[in-house]
Parts: structure tokens; C-alpha cells; sequence
């Protein structure tokens, strides 16, 4: 009997009668309507349990995206700084190299003008060897020894 209770079943007795007294109702509430109250209370409080977990988890997601913002604008903020380093760097090479090349040229043109400098005193030496007797020829070796002199100074 207790199961036909349990089961939804009505007592055979009660069929006929349709009057309940408050005791019965409580009885009834107690039997049959509680325990199926309880357990989908269980199954909700379950539910409850889940969906409290997940907005933990969501909480916990947000927090991370949030700090990955944070990390993220840091290295865009690293990233910026440097880029603006390299553009100076850049401009920085870019007038040496100029200025490279400007010095290249000058030590061409120095280089060339020490080649005919060169010419020049092998053919006063030549010329000189001709007429080493001549006054003129005295002062330009003197002249060339004061000039050899200055320029080892």
C-alpha cells in the first residue's frame, strides 16, 4: 500500500470519496507531493551548483582576457617605443652613411692629389739632377727640405 503511495496511486478507499480533510492534504503533500517537489528542488540546487561553477569559470575567463588586455598593451607600448628607436637609428645610419661617403671622396681626392703630388717631386727630382749646379736649383732644395720638415712635424 505504501507503494501505490509512492507510485502516485490513490488508496482504493479514497476512490469513492472525494472529501479530504486538511490531515489527508497534508498527508497527500507529504507523500506524494514533496518527494517530487524535492527532487526537482535537488535537480535545481544541481542546476544552481552548475551554473554558480560556470560563472566562476566566466569570472576567472574575464579576469585572464583582462590581464592579457594589460600584457598586451605593454608589449604594444614595447613594440611602438622600439619602432620609434629604429626610425631614429635609421635616419642616424642614413647620415653616416653619407657622411662615409663624403669622407670616401675626400681621401680620393687626397689620394689623387698625393699621386700628382708625387709626379711633381719625381720630375723636380729629375729635373734637379740635371742642373745641380744652378742657384736655382739650391733653393729649391732648400725649399724642399723646409717643406719635408714641416710636414713630418
Amino acid at each position: 500500500m505504501d507503494l501505490d503511495i509512492l507510485m502516485g496511486h490513490a488508496r482504493p478507499s479514497a476512490k469513492g470519496n472525494y472529501s479530504f480533510s486538511t490531515a489527508s492534504i497534508v498527508r497527500i503533500y507529504r507523500e506524494q507531493i514533496y518527494p517530487k517537489l524535492a527532487i526537482n528542488g535537488w535537480n535545481l540546487k544541481q542546476k544552481a551548483v552548475k551554473v554558480e561553477s560556470l560563472a566562476e569559470k566566466v569570472e576567472k575567463l574575464s579576469k585572464a582576457l583582462t590581464s592579457l588586455e594589460l600584457e598586451n598593451n605593454s608589449y604594444k607600448t614595447r613594440i611602438d617605443n622600439m619602432q620609434t628607436q629604429l626610425g631614429t637609428l635609421v635616419d642616424k645610419t642614413e647620415k653616416q652613411g653619407k657622411v662615409i661617403d663624403s669622407v670616401k671622396e675626400s681621401f680620393r681626392e687626397l689620394a689623387l692629389a698625393n699621386e700628382k703630388m708625387h709626379r711633381e717631386y719625381d720630375l723636380l727630382q729629375i729635373w734637379i739632377s740635371g742642373h745641380e749646379n744652378d742657384e736655382l736649383v739650391r733653393e729649391y732644395k732648400e725649399m724642399i727640405e723646409k717643406f719635408r720638415m714641416n710636414w713630418d712635424e
